[in-house]
């Protein structure tokens, strides 16, 4: 017997789409189910936080930003910069906004919890989304995602040492993954915009617990260990002092990736869009970048997650 976890997606016109994923029979994806459950008894409020819009839609995105920007300024004691056009989001700028909201983190509960609360959150949301719409301008394959979790956040369970058995670099093609559920940014999320003013402040946050939070991933198959190997190479690369504050030599501190608790079924709502199911298991085949963007690209909402025993 087995768990099937079944996420109901709404669409812009308020379709269904159902997506089933078989979960490992790991302690972890129990654990991982059981937290759901219990959200659910207190609350089904789900919240999704979607990476599926193309580059040319940024100038929607960038509005948005100087909207919740706006929000922020209106109740905080500090002044974030707002912007004219998509131009000036540059990694630099982005890594700046994302270390405000690791402050304000930091200082949370100096504040109520309402307007400048949710803003903050939302920006961190918006940071994300620039990141990977502006990395993916030229791409033929539109890596897209969605990061679920339940509100009102607050429950929680420590990550055991056993559970790095299922910590991974290589995020594929319909698996499903634990979310991070950290204030700041892991050592992968550090390479990959060579943060390395939060490496000498010494900010850099493994993860250590995690919750209902779950990240469905629709990005491109690494079937070369593309993210290890670029980790490597910029590790290699770094000038020695700030070498020294990678812990390389300890990979349970290092926990280098994400926690993955499943993968995609390919069921009817795949098989319509195209019949072949072979091709749906083929790494990085066409038909996975084009279903991304005529259908994935439609999901606003996900409505709810069931889990059946077969």
């Amino acid at each position: 017997m087995f768990t099937i976890a079944c996420f109901e997606m709404l669409d812009k016109n308020n379709n269904s789409h159902f997506l089933f994923f078989n979960l490992y029979n790991s302690s972890l994806a129990k654990r991982w189910q059981a937290l759901v459950e219990k959200n659910k008894q207190q609350t089904n409020s789900i919240h999704t936080s979607f990476i599926n819009l193309t580059y040319d839609r940024l100038p929607e995105v960038l509005n948005e930003l100087n909207q919740v920007v706006g929000n922020i300024n209106n109740n905080y004691d500090k002044q974030l910069p707002t912007f004219i056009d998509t131009s000036i989001l540059d990694q630099g700028i982005l890594n700046y906004l994302h270390e405000e909201y690791e402050i304000y983190g930091d200082r949370v509960n100096e504040f109520k919890p309402g307007v400048l609360h949710d803003s903050f959150l939302r920006l961190n949301e918006l940071i994300h989304t620039c990141e990977e719409m502006t990395m993916t301008k030229d791409k033929k394959f539109i890596p897209m995602s969605a990061l679920v979790d339940y509100y009102p956040q607050g429950i929680h369970e420590p990550l055991q040492d056993q559970d790095k058995i299922y910590l991974t670099t290589e995020f594929n093609w319909g698996k499903l993954y634990l979310g991070y559920n950290t204030l700041g940014k892991d050592w992968l999320e550090v390479q990959r915009h060579n943060d390395l003013d939060v490496i000498m402040r010494g900010q850099v946050r493994k993860q250590e617990r995690f919750a209902a939070e779950c990240w469905l991933n629709f990005t491109q198959d690494d079937t070369c260990r593309w993210n290890a190997t670029q980790f490597e190479l910029w590790y290699n690369n770094l000038d020695k002092d700030i070498k020294s504050k990678v812990p390389v030599d300890n990979m349970s501190e290092l926990s280098l990736g994400r926690y993955e608790i499943g993968n995609l079924e390919i069921t009817k709502v795949f098989l319509d869009f195209h019949k072949n199911r072979s091709d749906w298991l083929v790494p990085e085949h066409p038909i996975k970048a084009e279903w991304n963007k005529k259908v994935f690209s439609t999901f606003v909402a996900i409505k709810n997650i069931e889990f059946k025993n077969v």
